[in-house]
């Protein structure tokens, strides 16, 4: 009767340590939601290095930078085009002028984002539109930050996140 006891209350004994040893960790949804503003935050850093090395980087210095922050970009792109889509146009719009489904009253407007950006510096970069290159990824990272800011509104949860990857695949 006795070794009963004792297996049946080391079996308790470690069901109870495995389960505090699970609650310890955060959920899957906030490491979602703690991996996207980790990485937003990269991507903002990745963005500003480009900024920096426009006035005066050479072509080979400008793509080089605007390539790490196409990929930072690429490691959120499905909670951005899930949680925050009308982001999603500001910051990787394509490159032609679109209407606002919700707001239609707003009429044309104009392109921007990493794909306009990208039209400009390759294949090759035309140092004249310094001017434009640099207005495009300043409204890029101010985007990126508001992005960043309203975050708290979103829901995070893990049925959701789900349904993100599985939109995105």
């Amino acid at each position: 009767m006795s070794k009963i006891t004792v297996i049946t209350f080391f079996i308790i004994l470690g069901i109870a340590f495995s389960s505090s040893q699970i609650h310890n960790e955060p959920l899957p949804a906030q490491q979602v939601k703690d991996y996207y503003l980790a990485q937003t935050k990269l991507y903002i850093n990745e963005l500003e290095n480009f900024r920096k090395n426009i006035p005066d980087g050479s072509k080979k210095n400008i793509q080089k930078y605007f390539l790490n922050a196409r990929l930072r970009y690429k490691r959120l792109e499905a909670l951005i085009e899930y949680y925050f889509n009308p982001f999603a146009v500001q910051i990787n719009g394509a490159p032609i002028p679109y209407f606002e489904e919700d707001d239609p009253d707003k009429g044309q407007l104009e392109p921007a984002g990493m794909q306009v950006i990208e039209a400009l510096i390759f294949p090759v970069y035309n140092s004249g539109k310094k001017e434009e290159l640099l207005a495009l990824t300043n409204r890029l990272i101010t985007n990126a930050k508001t992005m960043l800011e309203t975050n708290e509104s979103f829901a995070f949860n893990d049925e959701y996140i789900i349904d993100a990857v599985i939109e995105e695949l």
